[in-house]
């Protein structure tokens, strides 16, 4: 339920309102592809005025491993938002502690009411947080022509995730490996794809390794957001 921040209004005021809305690490795991929903659709012949969000990241255990890190309350879906002003904060998630900031609407002097928009709720909307340093894995294909103590890199990710070969069997196929550099922006995966590199890249090919877990942030975030409904022609 909105809350009336200035309930003593006289004739033809309008109040205030704010909601908060808690934000699970789950749901800022899958942001892109599921945005959050901060206030609902106001109805027909009705707009929502954005004014701004107050965002309050809590810190958990771990960061999330986040590059551009930008937070983003948007009219709509994040495919085609229909109304223009949006408002954003730029590296609250990725942090190792808990902050907050104040993500204020910059509406242009004339902006569009295309069809529908006077019915759009307001949504949050990001990246998702869903990558990390490597924790644990599994060997995938063995590929052909490896030597103990090749090494080379995961080429998902930032390509820094690093291995090196330990065991080999008939051909040259890798029997087992250590990863010897956890990286940064890994997803969990089969199959992930290596180049040979390093100390000793030697002449193998083929071997895919299985990111099984990464090392995922657990933080979660408040946002209250604080607008206006008004009726639209």
């Amino acid at each position: 339920m909105p809350h009336v921040t200035n309930p003593g209004l006289g004739g033809g005021q309008l109040p205030v309102l704010f909601k908060r809305t808690s934000v699970s690490s789950a749901q800022l795991q899958n942001l892109l592809g599921a945005p959050v929903l901060l206030v609902g659709a106001p109805g027909a012949g009705k707009l929502l005025v954005f004014f701004g969000a107050l965002m309050a990241y809590k810190f958990g255990t771990v960061a999330y491993d986040a590059p551009g890190d930008v937070l983003e309350v948007i009219y709509g879906s994040n495919i085609n938002p229909q109304l223009t002003p949006n408002a954003s904060v730029t590296g609250l998630i990725a942090s190792a502690a808990s902050a907050a900031a104040f993500a204020s609407a910059s509406y242009a002097s004339i902006f569009g009411i295309l069809p529908g928009s006077d019915n759009t709720a307001l949504n949050l909307y990001g990246q998702d947080y869903n990558v990390g340093p490597i924790a644990t894995t599994s060997l995938g294909a063995g590929g052909l022509g490896y030597a103990v103590n090749d090494t080379g890199v995961l080429t998902d990710g930032d390509g820094t995730a690093a291995y090196t070969v330990l065991t080999v069997g008939a051909g040259g196929a890798v029997l087992t490996y250590q990863i010897t550099n956890t990286g940064h922006l890994y997803p969990v995966e089969n199959g992930a794809a290596t180049a040979t590199g390093g100390a000793q890249p030697g002449v193998g090919t083929g071997l895919t390794i299985n990111i099984l877990t990464i090392v995922q942030g657990d933080g979660t975030l408040t946002v209250t957001t604080y607008y206006q409904v008004v009726a639209v022609p």
